[in-house]
């Protein structure tokens, strides 16, 4: 299988500079193929064609946030700033730069500059921010968590869900932060549950809805979701050490 992919991604490169080769003054088949590249997790790749595609044209804002997104993903975060600080000085008033900006603040654990740069984005409220809104949104949302302002951190999660009702990893952790940090165990158990009911093959809900009546004393809840968590993810060390803690608890009471 992993054979027949790389052969299939190979076949689709190499269609994609045919393509180039046929429109040497347009840099649309870089972009085509840099996110060909991105998508198939071959970063070092996706930034040199970055490159090749911005000598052609140097403007082109979508051949540079792939360029950015290569750095980023490669961890090689230095470089990425240096890209960042001379086009946000170019183009003050791009939001996908300032959340560029904040996604790399974000990754280093630098969490209150990634806010400020989220915060920026938002307020230049330029063109290129309906792409990506969401993904600010939920940038903010880690990091509001990570610095303890819990209810922030929430705030931006539920603006997710108004526009992705369904999306599990918002769901998980709005019902994390309800239950673990606020102690609002019934809005907790209520996220739990929508991701159970949205995607009954997920794991993480059962360990997430087990943890909540493993914290509110409701024993026989708690071992029946965190023995199907078991079964489904049998390699999450959490799910394990929560039943170490239910089975200490049962034989307590």
């Amino acid at each position: 299988m992993l054979m027949k992919k790389r052969a299939n991604c190979i076949k689709s490169i190499r269609c994609l500079k045919v393509q180039a080769s046929l429109q040497p003054d347009s840099s649309e088949a870089y972009l085509n193929m840099s996110n060909f590249l991105l998508l198939n997790g071959l970063d070092e790749e996706a930034i040199n064609i970055c490159k090749q595609g911005l000598q052609i044209n140097s403007d082109d804002e979508y051949l540079i946030n792939n360029l950015l997104i290569g750095y980023v993903n490669s961890e090689r975060f230095d470089i990425a700033l240096e890209y960042l600080t001379k086009y946000i000085e170019k183009y003050p008033n791009a939001s996908v730069y300032w959340k560029l900006l904040g996604d790399i603040f974000c990754q280093i654990g630098e969490d209150k500059g990634a806010i400020i740069c989220y915060k920026k984005a938002l307020d230049i409220n330029s063109e290129d921010i309906c792409e990506v809104k969401q993904d600010i949104y939920y940038g903010l949302g880690i990091c509001y968590a990570q610095v303890g302002e819990v209810k922030k951190s929430i705030e931006f999660y539920e603006k997710i869900l108004k526009y992705n009702h369904t999306d599990p990893i918002v769901l998980l952790n709005v019902s994390k932060l309800y239950g673990y940090d606020l102690k609002e165990y019934e809005k907790a158990e209520y996220y739990a549950k929508k991701v159970i009911e949205l995607y009954p093959q997920n794991g993480y809900g059962y360990h997430n809805l087990g943890l909540i009546y493993l914290h509110t004393a409701r024993l026989e809840k708690a071992k029946w979701y965190l023995y199907k968590a078991r079964r489904l993810i049998p390699e999450y060390q959490p799910v394990h050490d929560a039943i170490v803690e239910l089975k200490r608890k049962q034989y307590v009471f």
